[in-house]
């Protein structure tokens, strides 16, 4: 017989074409070639039949996981029937036992009905006042998982997309999780540079537009986009929106002025430079033109980033430090160093990689590396003549002495960062009873540091810190690390579990690294959503041929307010507070350096490489 086009592959199936989409994505289909001439792939009676399957092991509970261990079995010659019934069985006992648990809430519910009286005053509600003396967080979670199960209920993001099993109750899974700290990173950059008006205006010349333009792809000048285009960022402003916000018109999306700092700090002026010349996150759904010239619009911004560092943030005595907006100086923090030496760095090794994509080619062609590498020298001896002393800056100096060493064409000067970073690094061995971001921070260094030097004793030491510096502080029933009290998480904070949790999840091994991937999800959901650290939803900014093949989930949590019903900007608020068993957003204001250091945290792999981490390809060349 003749194949089928997806389409009516998927009618066929009885699913959408998004589901077949997503099947394919996850291998649990094979795509059909390509046609050597024009035409469309086709789909065999096969990949019919083996999405019908699919579907409906899912509706019988399975996970995708499960399914996939099915159909290796299907596909086993030797496979013994014993192997499905175990599985099937497994899966009745899941079932069962939260149909148990079902009963029990009902039966919980019932004596609560019971007790109420029914009338009068709210206050003398038995009812409320049973419920007021529950975690509620806890108990919500709990039930709506349980009544998923038990009712074999899944729920479908769009009509025709695949679905999102309920029972799990944590749409930040392992298949998804990774999409979701992409967009809000990408949320909260392009706020910051390119919506918000939250700098001073940046003009881009027509023949660097016309520049970019080539690179990104196209060949006739298109309509530009109307954006209030920033080269030096301010530190800090509000959130709320000026007006309703139609993502189609820009100029909507604008910020109120009245609100700004506009204080230049060098870490937020790094930290976006980190993102903009960070690759994998210009390589992830940057598929056409549009996302590439949008993009690449960002390399004059980096270079104004740059400049302002060298021009204006620069004080006498060769250290970095913020700036008024009357000119006075702050005084030079050791953070700053840190963090100005690592975005240069970046800067110069997205101009100098040899890799052939349109990111990469672009930056080679437009930057001069040679422009940057005084700046660079300068960082360099800045870190040395202010150096980092707590752990969370020590971690932050190896990464960025890292990067220096990479990018540097002088060897005298490649030493000397090797060996601030090996200093640093021992430092790190030594931490003890530290704050949760010294704590976190210290597994990232010295998992960076190992990776630097070759050298097995900082993995070693990494996964020390991290087993018994870190996990100590988990609380299940928080579903997150515990602060001081009460606890409270600022994009800072938050920025330093997660680089420590990516880097077991990636760098780590055996249990620790499983124990990190079981971690990460929840601690996200918990902090961005439950605690609304993420103030909206970046869904609106996903534009709707990425979200083909994916549920909506994938990119944005949907108890998430939209930014319309919110009035606020996709952004990360300044700090979150968990007390008397809620969480609550204790600061609205967008501070740009902890913002921008957690969006640089929050990354999704391009090709096996997260842009945290020091690229292995230029690691295997490095001269120690």
């Amino acid at each position: 017989m003749i194949g089928m086009t997806i389409s009516r592959a998927a009618q066929a199936a009885g699913v959408g074409v998004e589901t077949v989409r997503f099947y394919e994505r996850k291998g649990l289909i094979e795509q059909p070639p390509k046609p050597a001439a024009s035409g469309f792939r086709s789909y065999p009676d096969e990949t019919i039949e083996r999405i019908r399957f699919i579907r409906q092991a899912q509706e019988l509970g399975f996970s995708l996981r499960e399914v996939r261990e099915l159909l290796e079995l299907r596909a086993d010659p030797e496979a013994d029937a014993a192997d499905v019934r175990a599985r099937a069985t497994a899966k009745l006992d899941d079932v069962n036992e939260k149909m148990r648990q079902l009963q029990r809430i009902g039966q919980a519910l019932e004596a609560l009905i019971a007790s109420c009286p029914g009338h009068g005053e709210l206050g003398c509600c038995s009812i409320m006042e049973a419920l007021e003396g529950l975690d509620m967080m806890a108990c919500t979670r709990a039930f709506r998982a349980t009544v998923a199960v038990a009712a074999g209920v899944v729920i479908a993001s769009t009509a025709g997309a695949p679905s999102i099993r309920a029972a799990d109750d944590v749409h930040y899974g392992p298949d998804t999780v990774d999409i979701a700290a992409h967009w809000a990173a990408r949320a909260t950059l392009a706020n910051a540079v390119m919506f918000s008006g939250l700098g001073e205006p940046l003009s881009i010349s027509m023949s660097t537009a016309d520049d970019i333009l080539k690179h990104a792809g196209y060949i006739a000048r298109p309509p530009m986009p109307d954006m209030a285009t920033v080269g030096a960022v301010y530190a800090a402003g509000s959130p709320a929106l000026k007006q309703t916000p139609d993502f189609s018109d820009l100029q909507t999306l604008r910020w109120g002025p009245a609100s700004f700092d506009r204080t230049l700090e060098p870490a937020a002026q790094a930290w976006a430079l980190i993102k903009i010349t960070s690759p994998a996150f210009h390589l992830n759904f940057h598929d056409d033109k549009a996302d590439r010239r949008v993009a690449l619009m960002m390399l004059p911004q980096a270079r104004a980033q740059a400049e302002v560092l060298a021009e204006r943030l620069l004080t006498g005595p060769g250290l970095f430090a913020a700036r008024s907006s009357d000119g006075t100086f702050a005084e030079p923090r050791a953070h700053d160093q840190a963090v100005v030496l690592w975005g240069v760095s970046n800067l110069i090794l997205a101009a100098t990689s040899e890799r052939e994509d349109y990111w990469h080619t672009a930056w080679r062609e437009l930057v001069d590396a040679g422009d940057y590498r005084e700046l660079s020298d300068r960082a360099l001896a800045a870190v040395e003549q202010l150096p980092p002393n707590t752990p969370r800056d020590q971690a932050l100096a190896i990464e960025a002495l890292g990067r220096y060493a990479l990018a540097t064409n002088d060897a005298q000067r490649r030493e000397k960062a090797l060996t601030l970073a090996r200093r640093h690094a021992n430092a790190l061995t030594q931490v003890r009873n530290v704050s949760l971001s010294d704590a976190a921070l210290a597994v990232y260094g010295l998992v960076e540091a190992g990776r630097l030097l070759r050298d097995d004793g900082f993995a070693k030491a990494a996964a020390t810190a991290f087993e018994t510096g870190l996990l100590p502080k988990w609380d299940d029933r928080l579903g997150a690390f515990r602060t001081d009290e009460p606890v409270s998480y600022t994009p800072s904070i938050t920025a330093a579990v997660v680089a420590a949790l990516n880097a077991m999840r990636w760098h780590g091994s055996g249990d620790l690294a499983k124990e990190a991937n079981r971690l990460y999800p929840g601690f996200l959901e918990t902090v961005l959503v439950d605690a609304r650290l993420q103030l909206a939803s970046p869904l609106p900014l996903v534009p709707a041929r990425y979200r083909e093949g994916w549920p909506d989930t994938a990119f944005a949590h949907p108890a998430l307010p939209t930014p319309e019903k919110a009035g606020l900007a996709p952004v990360f608020a300044g700090e979150v507070v968990h007390e008397n068993g809620t969480w609550r957003v204790s600061d609205r204001r967008f501070r740009t350096a902890d913002a921008m250091f957690l969006a640089n945290m929050l990354v999704m792999p391009h090709e096996g490489q997260a842009d945290t981490f020091l690229p292995a390809n230029r690691l295997e060349s490095l001269d120690r």
